[in-house]
């Protein structure tokens, strides 16, 4: 298997839309063991999955999406 990172593109969530969904996500892990809900701290929407880019690609893809 590849090293390369599995990068995504993804927009930051606001903090109170984070705490908002805090109690959902700890409602979701009550109802199964099995369900490993992410901490509302890593809350985020995810744009496009990337999968695994070679280290070398990972600048000019940040260069990018940052706008520039």
């Amino acid at each position: 298997m590849s090293s390369a990172p599995r990068l995504f593109l993804a927009v930051e969530l606001p903090l109170a839309v984070r705490h908002a969904l805090a109690p959902s996500l700890r409602q979701l892990a009550a109802m199964d063991a099995d369900l490993r809900p992410v901490r509302s701290d890593g809350l985020h929407v995810t744009l496009r999955f990337l999968g695994r880019v070679e280290p070398a690609r990972e600048s000019a893809i940040r260069a990018v999406a940052a706008g520039g």
